[in-house]
């Protein structure tokens, strides 16, 4: 029996693997600036309790140039209630990867905003949320924080107490030079006529509060590309779009966007996040 793993890249010190099972794991050398371009060798020893020592050789070639810094956006989803003991070290590893960016939702949770009151006596503790975006510009990340609006806690908002929260998120990116923020209006809300109202209802408030920033919305399906007219500003594709809903989306006048998850791209050639990163690439999108 063979073990794909990991599928999302884990640090650990060691790991279990049963008795008859094979396993695949993945080394991640991080090559230091200006290394000279060509081959280099070292030897790997792999050990194990009861199963001895096995000695092997690591072989790694560093290409001759050096990757340009992308004008695009680049981010992936983080869980809102990460430790920031964990955070910390979460950060620098998704730089390394390309990321310019992240996408999550922080109310009440590790690393997030805590509101407390109703009506005219909410009230907003930034604290946690300072500290992660802290880590956020220490990290190295340049692009706006995709923040997601639709949580139970701020839908339930009213309408000043949704605006204040905003302007003060706002006013913190200004005092701290933050690179400020894309407001993300929900996942796929075209899915059902229940969420796309609600996702509808939320665009306005939010264009009404801070019409000149930049909202965000993810498109299941292909036939819905015109679901909110020119209220969004960037549409976010699933993996499947092509060139007529580019095109359809830039009549819009939006940006152009596409997300896929994790998917089969070790087995299905279709979800191969390579060739899925050169589709982007070529059809022009921002994010």
């Amino acid at each position: 029996r063979f073990i794909l793993h990991p599928t999302i890249l884990e640090k650990k010190k060691s790991i279990n693997i049963p008795v008859k099972n094979s396993q695949l794991y993945y080394v991640t050398v991080q090559v230091p600036q200006n290394t000279p371009a060509g081959r280099y060798i070292s030897d790997v020893q792999i050990s194990g309790k009861n199963a001895g020592k096995f000695n092997m050789t690591l072989e790694l070639e560093v290409l001759p140039f050096v990757l340009l810094t992308p004008d695009r956006l680049y981010a992936f989803w983080y869980h809102d209630d990460t430790p920031k003991e964990l955070l910390v070290k979460d950060f620098p590893v998704m730089r390394f990867a390309g990321m310019n960016s992240i996408m999550t939702a922080l109310t009440e949770y590790a690393c997030g905003v805590k509101i407390t009151g109703q009506g005219q006596q909410t009230a907003f503790d930034f604290t946690a949320f300072e500290d992660f975006m802290s880590e956020y510009i220490k990290a190295g990340f340049t692009k706006p924080l995709n923040y997601n609006l639709v949580l139970k806690q701020i839908l339930d908002l009213d309408d000043n107490a949704l605006a204040q929260l905003i302007i003060q998120m706002n006013a913190l990116s200004l005092k701290n030079n933050w690179p400020g923020f894309i407001w993300g209006m929900g996942d796929e809300c075209d899915a059902t006529e229940a969420s796309l109202a609600k996702a509808k209802a939320l665009v306005a408030r939010v264009n009404k509060i801070v019409p000149n920033d930049l909202t965000k919305m993810t498109i299941v399906f292909p036939e819905n590309w015109n679901v909110y007219g020119s209220d969004i500003d960037i549409l976010v594709w699933a993996g499947y779009f092509d060139g007529t809903l580019a095109e359809k989306t830039r009549k819009l006048g939006c940006r152009l966007g596409a997300y896929n998850g994790t998917g089969a791209y070790e087995v299905d050639p279709g979800d191969n996040r390579y060739f899925y990163g050169l589709w982007n690439w070529k059809a022009g999108l921002e994010q």
